[in-house]
């Protein structure tokens, strides 16, 4: 694991985040924090680019909206601050790294009726059932770091 951070975030934190959220048996990857507007990309060699808005948003509480885009297979999440949205993020780019690990067998995969992976390894790498896992995967991860926070107050 490799982290390359470009950015104000504490680097103590994201190595908190990525131990938190990273799959099992999943350590063979470089991660990159840069500046853009909240997104990641994961390419077929396991590099991660994950991008944060340059400033930290005001102390209130902002919710950002994960939007929902059936065709696409994402699905909607209310995320309440730029932490959570870390969090998220991570995990689900975190996953395409699982799934290229993972793509010969069907156990682990999160489905349903829309988007299952059928019959051939490669239906996994559909774009709608590969975003799909990976957005169920980071809302589950989400949810787990919330509930941790939450315990420790």
């Amino acid at each position: 694991m490799i982290i390359i951070n470009k950015t104000r975030i504490d680097n103590g934190l994201l190595h908190e985040i990525i131990e938190f959220v990273r799959p099992p048996m999943i350590s063979d990857f470089q991660l990159e924090v840069c500046i853009g507007l909240y997104c990641g990309i994961a390419t077929t060699s396991n590099q991660i680019t994950i991008f944060i808005t340059p400033k930290e948003p005001p102390a209130r509480s902002s919710c950002y909206d994960h939007s929902t885009d059936k065709e696409r297979g994402y699905v909607g999440t209310r995320i309440q601050n730029e932490f959570e949205m870390l969090v998220f993020v991570i995990a689900h780019e975190l996953r395409h790294v699982w799934q290229r690990e993972n793509y010969d067998t069907n156990e682990g995969w999160f489905t349903n009726e829309l988007y299952c992976r059928g019959n051939s390894i490669l239906d996994g790498f559909s774009p709608p059932a590969r975003d799909y896992d990976a957005d169920m995967y980071a809302r589950q991860q989400l949810k787990r770091w919330r509930t941790s926070r939450r315990d420790m107050k």
